[in-house]
């Protein structure tokens, strides 16, 4: 299994990078700073805004432990979440949002909850 973690480099991606690897996933970190980083596999230094699909697609997950900690910080408008969202959707990659992710929206719409959309279907039912 390959997956991603989005911020890697925080408390909580740090212990996910190091269990996942344990347990013998590929894991690759992505951070906006290459600093604090655990684990040995490939890193990625982007905001999660500048991530493309195609890089997205290699993966099978993309565990986030960055968007739902910080989402009292984002402006109105498309957050980071529904952008990554946006591009999940081209892949196949499923995204684990790390804290009650499930009750935002996927989307600026404000109809479809993340826990309603097809990104996570294949992990819940």
């Amino acid at each position: 299994m390959k997956a991603a973690v989005l911020g890697a480099n925080s408390a909580l991606g740090r212990r996910i990078v190091l269990h996942a690897e344990q347990c013998g996933i590929a894991v690759t970190s992505i951070v906006s700073t290459p600093a604090d980083l655990v684990g040995n596999g490939p890193i990625i230094i982007k905001e999660p805004e500048e991530l493309e699909s195609t890089e997205l697609e290699r993966f099978h997950v993309l565990i986030d432990a960055l968007s739902f900690p910080q989402i009292a910080s984002f402006k109105l408008g498309q957050t980071p979440l529904e952008v990554l969202h946006d591009k999940l959707e081209q892949t196949s990659c499923y995204y684990v949002g790390i804290g009650d992710c499930s009750i935002l929206f996927a989307d600026s719409s404000r109809q479809v909850l993340i826990a309603d959309s097809p990104l996570v279907h294949g992990l819940s039912g």
